[in-house]
């Protein structure tokens, strides 16, 4: 009986980071049946390969210098407010919105609050606290 579809999966190292020739192609093929004959004790050269799965391994360097901390624009709004905000099991409360830029390192505030900024609202439970970190964090420990 033949079986034309047999499938092995190997693991076989590239030699190449692309491929720019049939030449490498075919040393591929030859990789994978090598491959086969040390693993299975068998292999058949002329017959195709199929590629089943790709893996990669990367690595690479996320930074190379100390993580940056948030510029302040210079400009800081004017005041901060109140704003009503409904929690479960505890209803609408009204709590105190600040803005991030107003916010002093080390600064800790007890929820419930409303941090704003330009690019995102946090909303801090009440009986949470949040602390603004030296990095420009948002600290919350529930």
């Amino acid at each position: 009986m033949r079986y034309p579809n047999q499938v092995w999966e190997l693991e076989v190292p590239l030699r190449v980071t692309h491929f720019s020739s049939p030449d490498e192609v075919e040393q591929l093929r030859q990789d994978l049946h090598a491959a086969k004959q040390e693993v299975y004790g068998s292999s058949n050269p002329s017959s195709p390969a199929t590629i089943v799965t790709w893996r990669a391994r990367v690595s690479c360097s996320l930074r190379d210098k100390e993580i940056g901390r948030p510029q302040s624009t210079g400009e800081r709004p004017s005041t901060n407010g109140h704003r009503p905000v409904y929690f479960p099991r505890v209803g609408v409360v009204d709590a105190p919105v600040r803005y991030f830029e107003t916010l002093g390192v080390g600064e800790k505030l007890v929820g419930p609050a409303i941090i704003e900024s330009p690019v995102t609202t946090v909303v801090v439970d009440p009986g949470a606290a949040v602390e603004r970190t030296r990095t420009g964090s948002l600290l919350i420990t529930p």
